[in-house]
């Protein structure tokens, strides 16, 4: 594993069936992962793939259950929030605070299971 100092990342990187898209597993959940995540060999990784690749995103644990997230979003260019449709709208805004207080920046908001047919400022002024 490359932040544990044992490898390149490099040949870790598997390419996918989608054109242009490649990943980096993470592999195994390691012993202290606010440790690993903290490591300058992070922050090294981000410069690097930064290099070679146009966008570089990266998936996180929920910001509100682990640190994982918000010390991830420390160290990025932005963030996007997914919200799974039942996130209460306090914890949202306990999320974007998290964000904000990571000296992160918000730069989109995923929306699964949304139903614009439940939502009343959707549907104003729509016609279907």
């Amino acid at each position: 594993m490359y932040l544990t100092g044992e490898n390149d990342w490099r040949p870790m990187v598997q390419g996918t069936a989608v054109r242009g898209l490649n990943v980096l597993l993470c592999g195994p959940p390691p012993a202290n992962p606010v440790k690993l995540l903290s490591c300058s060999l992070m922050r090294k990784l981000l410069s690097e793939t930064s290099k070679d690749y146009e966008f570089v995103i990266m998936d996180s644990s929920p910001l509100l259950r682990v640190p994982d997230g918000r010390i991830l979003a420390s160290l990025v260019d932005g963030v996007i929030l997914v919200n799974s449709g039942t996130t209460p709208r306090d914890l949202a805004q306990r999320a974007k605070t998290s964000v904000s207080f990571a000296g992160a920046k918000i730069v989109g908001v995923v929306l699964n299971k949304f139903s614009s047919a439940n939502d009343r400022y959707y549907a104003y002024g729509h016609s279907n």
